[in-house]
């Protein structure tokens, strides 16, 4: 018995390591914690993006500041566990103040909005084209004039067998802006 228990928390600990992770909800909470984790609750970010691959799971990059008067930012990359720093960025602006032009994971973006998004669009598809999908991409990156209201999420779907990408573009709020493929 104590054997069996501890194989499984075994295979628990291993798993929970560095492990693959689904493009569904459960998965962009995970992500959500790498990236509060890694970064703090109140970081800023440019860009984030995140891309899923059968092999290695969910897949993201950022570009993050922990202070929001910066105009120094890092690009950082996970795949299955491992953060790996891409490059510095420098943050060039005509007109206001670096933060203007980033947004936070606390006012303005949210990763559970992109989860709910994910799920809502493989929904359209499967009804309209009778095609399983699975996430090639989704992302969201600041305006370049610094007009948050201009931001979007850019979500984009490829069929389990290949074929046609399907592309959806969603305010912050998840209204559908724009569908095509």
């Amino acid at each position: 018995m104590k054997k069996t228990v501890i194989a499984i928390l075994g295979i628990v600990i291993i798993s929970s390591c560095g492990g693959k992770i689904s493009d569904n909800l459960s998965g962009f909470q995970e992500l959500e914690r790498e990236i509060t984790d890694k970064f703090g609750e109140e970081a800023f970010y440019t860009d984030i993006s995140v891309s899923y691959d059968k092999p290695t799971g969910l897949s993201f990059s950022v570009t993050a500041t922990r202070d929001s008067s910066s105009y120094e930012l890092e690009e950082w990359n996970w795949v299955t566990g491992t953060w790996t720093q891409t490059s510095e960025v420098a943050l060039e602006i005509t007109g206001g103040k670096p933060q203007d032009f980033m947004f936070n994971l606390v006012n303005d973006v949210s990763i559970t909005k992109m989860a709910e998004l994910v799920a809502l669009s493989k929904k359209k598809v499967k009804d309209k084209k009778n095609i399983e999908t699975v996430l090639n991409l989704i992302s969201v990156s600041s305006s370049m004039d610094g007009d948050k209201s201009k931001m979007q999420y850019f979500l984009q779907l490829k069929p389990v067998t290949g074929g046609t990408s399907f592309n959806f573009y969603y305010d912050l709020k998840g209204t559908l802006k724009k569908f095509d493929y």
